[in-house]
């Protein structure tokens, strides 16, 4: 039995090779006149899609009263909607989003750079006005810069939905591991946040949940410095987003 099974492989083997000779044989002829091809590399611009504010509103809070968040709004008293309101915090930012809309996952990275008001003798502290052995007296503020997503937002979330999101102390949690402390120096951060592909099976693109990522300016400041705060006081915080697709395809 064993040199039978030996012999059918053999005779199997002499098939295949007969069958491929016999293909060859009867093909048609090769014209050998031009058998050259050009293949041209050029680049292509594929879009990436995100929808990001030009603007944003930040409050120095020193004595952390009761701020409501509302998009698009300015502060407003503290007993208009409880699930919108921080308290607590001297470094306060309006709500802000960014959107993907493209049919790829997106990593967002930012290069983030802070600038004293004109008028203001206010300083940018590199680390935490808080627990130190020697109190600061200087009109100083710890300013840093987050980013997060929150999986229950998408395109149909409403202001109201996002400023209760803002609010939520678990909204920041993962946000504090990558902050950045914003100076008059630009400081980068990588890969802070992983946006969602936008959903792409209608007639136009959607932002799908886990495509939308909130981001901030937290922190904290001297409560009652030497020379006290003032309405001349302030900062600006300019924030350059770059987003490259989160698992690009290359080689396969």
């Amino acid at each position: 039995m064993k040199f039978k099974r030996i012999m059918s492989g053999a005779l199997a083997g002499t098939l295949a090779l007969s069958m491929s000779a016999t293909a060859l044989a009867a093909g048609a002829t090769v014209d050998t006149a031009n058998r050259d091809t050009v293949i041209t590399g050029t680049y292509k611009d594929i879009a990436l899609e995100v929808v990001v504010p030009q603007t944003a509103d930040a409050f120095i809070n020193p004595y952390g009263l009761p701020i409501v968040l509302e998009a698009g709004d300015d502060v407003k008293p503290a007993d208009d909607n409880a699930d919108w309101t921080v308290t607590g915090q001297q470094i306060v930012t309006l709500p802000q989003t960014v959107k993907n809309l493209s049919s790829v996952d997106l990593n967002a990275s930012v290069s983030v750079v802070g600038a004293i008001k004109e008028g203001s003798d206010m300083k940018l502290n590199a680390t935490t006005t808080k627990g130190l052995e020697t109190p600061l007296t200087t009109k100083s503020a710890y300013v840093v810069f987050q980013m997060a997503v929150d999986a229950t937002l998408d395109g149909t979330s409403d202001d109201d939905t996002i400023a209760t999101a803002a609010a939520k102390d678990a909204t920041w949690a993962s946000a504090e591991d990558k902050q950045i402390v914003v100076g008059t120096k630009a400081v980068s951060g990588t890969d802070l946040v992983k946006l969602t592909k936008a959903d792409t099976s209608g007639s136009a693109p959607e932002v799908a949940a886990g495509g939308v990522a909130l981001f901030r300016l937290t922190g904290d400041c001297v409560e009652d410095p030497k020379i006290p705060w003032a309405e001349t006081d302030g900062f600006t915080t300019s924030v350059a987003f770059t987003f490259k697709p989160a698992a690009p395809a290359v080689g396969g």
